[in-house]
């Protein structure tokens, strides 16, 4: 069995989230959904669908992804 339980709290963050969404995490990697993709996760793609929400929605809200450009330095 696979542990999920940070990722599903990820999910369950951004699905919620009101005004914003901060993130920083200096190993962040996700994928949208690509099939061939080695990545299984799928942050990235629930950060798309709640974007794609407040648009439609006309919400004022925001996403920051904060990464460092040299990870585990």
């Amino acid at each position: 069995m696979i542990e999920r339980s940070i990722q599903n709290a990820y999910l369950d963050s951004i699905y919620h989230a009101k005004k914003f969404i901060y993130i920083e995490n200096q190993f962040f990697i996700s994928a949208t959904g690509d099939k061939d993709s080695f990545v299984c996760n799928q942050i990235a793609n629930a950060l798309y669908e709640r974007i794609e929400r407040a648009h439609k929605e006309g919400a004022n809200f925001r996403v920051v992804v904060f990464m460092p450009l040299l990870p585990g330095m």
